[in-house]
Order: structure tokens, then C-alpha cells, then sequence
């Protein structure tokens, strides 16, 4: 099998790699404790380990991937990881919100956060936030009901989405969490990602990962 290219990409001076995230490489890393364990800290949070339990509320991960169709094989490549386990940010509406609904007795929302979002703009979350600017509606990259899951008695829930592009879309580089499909609602976490663009019948692969303790 031809092993799938990799592409290289500045942001901000720092040049990131695009690798196979079961490549040998990293496996090998893995086995001989040579990969970092550790993500950056931000102002939500101040833990840089990738244990949850290590975090305070609503501190968490967002990992995208992509996954290019190849259109000779009429198959799609390797997933590929274009960013992982980058922080997000708590918006001061998604605290609010997650009090609400697990203390209040009126007045909660009818659903959770767990409808996705992704931008082509270039944002720079705060905790002010009440949307994701300039959020796509088109090209198979509209806003989607992720798919929950968490284990009884543990710390962590993940929310996974994989949009499927059909069209051209240059930059797609950020992501949100709302409450609702429709445009609007809660904005609870955004992060960033490294800035990919697709062609139609690419894949964009997103795990957030999040803590509630």
C-alpha cells in the first residue's frame, strides 16, 4: 500500500506535521515512553496532563482529524491527525448553562451540549464568547448532533462528529459546542485546530473530549 503523504503546515511560526496517527513511528514512540504525555496549559485550566482527573470543571480536549478520499482506489485513506489534544475554553455562557441544568429547578434547557459546529475563521476563544464566528452552514460542514458517550463512575464524556465535505472548503480551523442544531443557542466550549482545507468526499474527523468534576 502507498504510504499517505505528509504535509507540513506553519501557523504562527510553528510548522506542524500531519502524520498517520497509527503510523509505526508512533507506536514505537509510544512503547518506549518517547511521546509527550503533557498538552499546553490555558487560562481555563493550568493541569497540563492529559488525565482528566488532573483538571478542574469543564477543562478538556479537542482532537481533529482528516481523512482524504482517494479517488483512484475509490476508497478513503488512513485517518490522519491534524491536531490533538488541544485545550478548550469554558465560555462564561457554558458555565452558566451546565449549573443550570444540573442545579436549577426551572427554566433548564431541553438539551445538552452536544451539537458541533466548525468555522473557517481565524478565532481566538474567549470566555465572552456567545458564537462561533463565522460558523459554515454549507459544503457538509453544517452544524451536527455528535455522538455521546461516557462510563458510569468515571470523569470524562467524549463528543465525536465526522462531517463529509462536498464541495471545496479552504481553512476550516475551528470548532464550537451548542446546545441546539439551529444556528444559535449556547456556546459552551470552542478550540481551535490547525487550519485544513478539503475538497469533496474528504473527511474532518473531531473527538472532544470533556471533564465535569
Amino acid at each position: 500500500m502507498t504510504s499517505l503523504r505528509e504535509d507540513t503546515k506553519v501557523n504562527d511560526g510553528l510548522g506542524i506535521k500531519v502524520i498517520r496517527y497509527n503510523s509505526w513511528q508512533r507506536k514505537a514512540k509510544r512503547a518506549f515512553g518517547l511521546e509527550p504525555r503533557t498538552v499546553k496549559a490555558n487560562a481555563n485550566c493550568k493541569s497540563t496532563s492529559l488525565d482528566l482527573a488532573d483538571h478542574t470543571f469543564g477543562c478538556g480536549f479537542l482532537t481533529a482529524q482528516v481523512r482524504r478520499w482517494n479517488s483512484e482506489r475509490k476508497q478513503y485513506n488512513d485517518w490522519q491527525v491534524i491536531t490533538e489534544n488541544q485545550h478548550n475554553l469554558l465560555t462564561n455562557g457554558g458555565r452558566d448553562f451546565f449549573h443550570q441544568q444540573c442545579y436549577k429547578d426551572s427554566g433548564l434547557g431541553t438539551a445538552g451540549t452536544a451539537w458541533v459546529a466548525v468555522t473557517t475563521t481565524a478565532v481566538t476563544p474567549a470566555a465572552g464568547d456567545t458564537t462561533l464566528s463565522g460558523e459554515m452552514t454549507t459544503l457538509g460542514f453544517a452544524r451536527a448532533l455528535g455522538t455521546y458517550a461516557h462510563t458510569a463512575g468515571t470523569n470524562a464524556t467524549t463528543n465525536t462528529v465526522t462531517y463529509t465535505a462536498t464541495g471545496t472548503a479552504t481553512n476550516v480551523q475551528a470548532s464550537g459546542l451548542f446546545n441546539q442544531l439551529a444556528v444559535g443557542g449556547t456556546l459552551s466550549h470552542e478550540a481551535t485546530f490547525t487550519a485544513t482545507s478539503f475538497v469533496s468526499g474528504d473527511q474532518l474527523g473531531l473527538t472532544w473530549t470533556l471533564n465535569l468534576g
